[in-house]
């Protein structure tokens, strides 16, 4: 299995997964305070263009089962050294493999080779699944309250 990120070219694969991932578990990836209309456009465009999105491939099937994104945070003091995990994602009958913890080690590099020493996400408290994965990925439980009620912070250090 190979990670890559993703191109224009891989748009209908990323809506599908996407769509998949919403119905499944409805309103686990609301959007943050970041993205509110309180931000000016620039700053929302900025951060929008600065998505990476990641999917996680079966080599000899060549199916799509895993995706992940992260991007820049909103905050264009911030942007330069702080990411925000956006969405993880694995197929239900592929889970339990250790797919997502081998995403988030190359979403985790990438982010590294584009200069972020720190990785955010927030996560429900009782999706004892997605935490685990992020412990074993090296996030701790962060000392700010998430956006979100019923959500953890965490976040991760890149340059240590």
């Amino acid at each position: 299995m190979t990670a890559r990120l993703l191109g224009p070219d891989d748009a209908l694969l990323w809506r599908a997964l996407w769509a998949e991932a919403q119905a499944e578990v409805p309103g686990a990836f609301a959007c943050r305070p970041q993205d509110s209309d309180a931000d000016s456009p620039g700053a929302v465009a900025a951060r929008r263009a600065s998505v990476r999105p990641f999917v996680w491939e079966l080599a000899d099937a060549e199916a799509a089962v895993a995706c992940a994104l992260w991007c820049r945070d909103g905050d264009p003091v911030r942007a330069e050294r702080r990411g925000w995990v956006e969405a993880v994602f694995v197929r239900r009958h592929v889970r339990g493999r250790g797919i997502a913890g081998r995403l988030l080690a190359a979403l985790i590099e990438d982010a590294r080779a584009h200069g972020i020493v720190e990785l955010w996400l927030e996560v429900g408290r009782g999706n004892a699944a997605a935490l685990s994965a992020y412990v074993r990925a090296g996030f701790t439980p962060a000392t700010v309250p998430a956006a979100r009620a019923g959500e953890l912070a965490m976040r991760r250090r890149l340059d240590a």
